[in-house]
């Protein structure tokens, strides 16, 4: 009984629980849909496809260099031709 209760609370937390993981963009409003309205399982749904939508993982994502650095522009810039 108890693996059954505990199935069904990670199911129902599953769109939270996958949006910190992935360190979605928008983990706040996802945790608080989930949270309010997951029981009506139209709340669920939309926790989950906000959760697939193309802002996930960007925070997973390769980083072009000098991204860490804070620069604003994180292009490569081209080398330096020798004069002769």
């Amino acid at each position: 009984m108890l693996g059954l209760i505990l199935l069904v609370l990670g199911l129902y937390w599953l769109p939270s629980i996958l949006a910190y993981l992935r360190r979605h963009a928008e983990l706040v409003p996802i945790v608080v849909v989930n949270a309010l309205l997951g029981w009506t399982v139209l709340g669920w749904v939309w926790a989950v496809a906000r959760l697939v939508r193309g802002d996930a993982g960007d925070a997973l994502a390769p980083q072009p260099a000098g991204a860490a650095a804070g620069r604003q522009d994180a292009r490569p810039q081209p080398a330096a031709s020798p004069r002769a």
